[in-house]
């Protein structure tokens, strides 16, 4: 029930734009309370659950990436009375790769307003995903110094680029 309660007030549910997975994330300024839940969540998940807990910007995050841990945890937290997040949580327990971007885009739709201009629509996920590709090939052919290659790759990486903002 703790958990459940501190999620509400500090978690995120998060459908990522690139891969039906979602991930679960809990940052604060210290770790110390992290470590606890990080130490709770891995005696309590199933085998082969990676939770990690990194710093960044002044403040530690711990993420569950896995989807069956997602899945595991989300469930949980529902039994135990998440409140706030529930609408997110029945949601996101729905994610599968047919769906995820509409998914994605109802739980948007749910939260609140700090991230209104991060957050990318299911058109904005697929200019985003053809985006990664480019780049990867622009790598790919900078790597091999491939001229030609590398020329194509950029202007099409600055043609996706430009349609994207």
């Amino acid at each position: 029930e703790y958990l459940s309660g501190f999620f509400d007030a500090e978690g995120c549910i998060l459908v990522l734009p690139s891969a039906a997975s979602v991930v679960l994330d809990i940052t604060q300024k210290s770790p110390l309370v992290l470590v606890k839940i990080q130490q709770f969540l891995h005696d309590a998940c199933p085998a082969n659950t990676t939770i990690s807990m990194r710093a960044a910007r002044g403040a530690y995050s711990l993420r569950v990436v896995r989807t069956s841990a997602t899945q595991f945890i989300l469930a949980r937290l529902l039994v135990s009375g998440l409140l706030i997040k529930k609408p997110q949580a029945e949601l996101a327990l729905k994610a599968t790769f047919s769906n995820y971007l509409d998914i994605r885009e109802s739980i948007m739709r749910l939260t609140g307003n700090q991230s209104r201009y991060r957050t990318l629509d299911a058109d904005g996920c697929q200019r985003a995903i053809r985006i990664i590709k480019a780049r990867q090939r622009l790598r790919r052919h900078l790597a091999r110094e491939c001229v030609q290659g590398s020329a194509v790759s950029k202007q099409e990486l600055d043609a996706l680029v430009a349609e994207h903002t």
